[in-house]
């Protein structure tokens, strides 16, 4: 129990030390330490942080509800190689995606949550799949080129011998 426990803490020390790092860079002092206590006292955080599983459900559940109606290719796609939701919707939500995107973005991604809440959250969640799955339909585009590719040099081959 007492690994189990240090685990968690250990990463949420890491996730958080991102997100105050991030605060930081901004501003500092007190400022700072007040922003960073009333983002983790919301209901969503207080929920995230107390690993309130039922409470949690619901917003994934509310994010995946958005996943099938506005990108319903890729939530296809997500369940049949079995990815589920909560597997980075949560990881995102932990940091407000510090980890994920350069500080440009980031920061931008901060102004607009703490301005409009978690609704916008989920916006930017939803444009990051949709830039994932963009970039994801290239790459498989390519392979298909690819194997398309190596079955002509194949047939030629064939051709030849």
């Amino acid at each position: 129990m007492h690994i189990h426990t240090r685990s968690i803490f250990n990463f949420f020390l890491s996730v958080l030390s991102k997100a105050a790092a991030l605060l930081l860079y901004f501003d500092d002092g007190f400022e700072c330490f007040r922003c960073f206590a009333n983002l983790l006292n919301s209901h969503f955080f207080f929920a995230l942080y107390r690993l309130e599983r039922d409470k949690l459900d619901v917003h994934v559940a509310v994010f995946e509800s958005f996943f099938k109606q506005k990108l319903p290719v890729l939530f296809a796609h997500f369940a049949k190689i079995e990815v589920a939701s909560d597997m980075y919707y949560l990881e995102w939500s932990l940091t407000l995606f510090v980890k994920f995107v350069p500080l440009n973005i980031c920061a931008r991604v901060w102004d607009s949550y703490l301005l409009l809440g978690e609704a916008f959250f989920i916006r930017a969640a939803l444009g990051v799949l949709s830039w994932v799955g963009l970039f994801a339909c290239l790459l498989m585009g390519r392979e298909r080129e690819t194997e398309r590719e190596r079955d002509r040099k194949t047939m030629r081959a064939a051709e030849m011998t």
